[in-house]
């Protein structure tokens, strides 16, 4: 047990691969902490060095993910930059091992494919998507699409953050988040599949473990109470779930027997039998918040 201060204002984590260090990404001052579980003392500092119109800052620091071989990957936000963290062998410190270019500036929040190889960012109030390949020695990300490239329709200006992507067999599902659909596309090839209309403009987008049914909630007095449930197979509407009032999070039990959603208004944790959709319990919480089960540990991307 124990507390440790690492920045003046930090927004994420990341635990490695073989659960001896803790990242936190920082916003002040900008960069990275690593931390070793066993001691909970610091291993050392990387500080997020870049140029801004020709001056040295620290940027803020996003997107934070644990990879393969206990690396760790970040955006910085205030340039256009993606890096690699690596432990020096001989020093057990981390250092910055690989540096990719996004496609835009202002990279802001990211996920890692469940196997590990892709690196996949959002930017700040644009509707650009970068695709990094970790597997591959190329340093540029490529860009993905996630309309049609014939479409005039208007792409949402602020990124949803990365943590409400699903992945579910070859299909990556996209709430855009100010327009009422889920964008599909390949996660062969990123090439765009279709979309998904919805009740009101998603929030999170969740796959049930057994990769059948994708749980979409939402934002806005209307439906923020409300979870609307989809095949992946038909890309139909199964149910419209009402969950109490001010949906905040969900997770599913590893078997998918069970979901857990936060009710953030109503002040109660709801327990949702998913083969019939019925609620069989509330628990009272004070404006419950995220749901974070323990064996998302054993996880790549917490």
């Amino acid at each position: 047990e124990g507390t440790i201060k690492t920045s003046q204002n930090s927004i994420g984590i990341a635990i490695s691969q073989d659960g001896q260090t803790i990242a936190v990404a920082e916003y002040k001052p900008g960069g990275i902490t690593l931390i070793d579980t066993k001691s909970f003392s610091l291993i050392n500092k990387i500080p997020a060095e870049t140029r801004l119109n020709d001056k040295l800052i620290l940027s803020r620091v996003t997107g934070l993910v644990d990879g393969l071989d206990n690396t760790f990957i970040c955006a910085l936000m205030d340039s256009d930059e993606i890096w690699e963290l690596a432990k020096n062998r001989d020093s057990s410190k981390y250092e910055i091992r690989r540096k990719f270019k996004a496609i835009a500036k202002n990279p802001f929040d990211a996920l890692i494919t469940p196997e590990g190889r892709y690196y996949i960012t959002g930017h700040f109030k644009s509707d650009r998507i970068s695709l990094i390949d970790l597997w591959s020695n190329d340093s540029k990300a490529k860009p993905i699409l996630f309309k049609p490239i014939s479409s005039s329709k208007r792409l949402p200006t602020k990124m949803v953050h990365m943590e409400s992507w699903a992945v579910a067999g070859s299909r990556i599902y996209i709430p855009s988040a100010d327009e009422q659909r889920i964008s599909v596309i390949s996660s062969h090839d990123f090439s765009y599949k279709g979309s998904i209309s919805l009740i009101g403009s998603p929030v999170y987008a969740m796959v049930h473990p057994g990769h059948k049914e994708l749980w979409v909630t939402f934002s806005g007095d209307e439906q923020d109470g409300k979870i609307q449930i989809i095949s992946t197979i038909t890309m139909k509407t199964i149910k419209i779930l009402e969950a109490g009032k001010r949906i905040y999070h969900m997770a599913f039990s590893p078997r998918g027997d069970r979901a857990f959603v936060s009710s953030n208004e109503s002040n109660e944790l709801l327990v949702i039998h998913c083969a019939d959709y019925s609620i069989i319990k509330k628990i009272p919480l004070k404006s419950p918040s995220g749901i974070f089960g323990v064996w998302r540990a054993f996880q790549i991307g917490l």
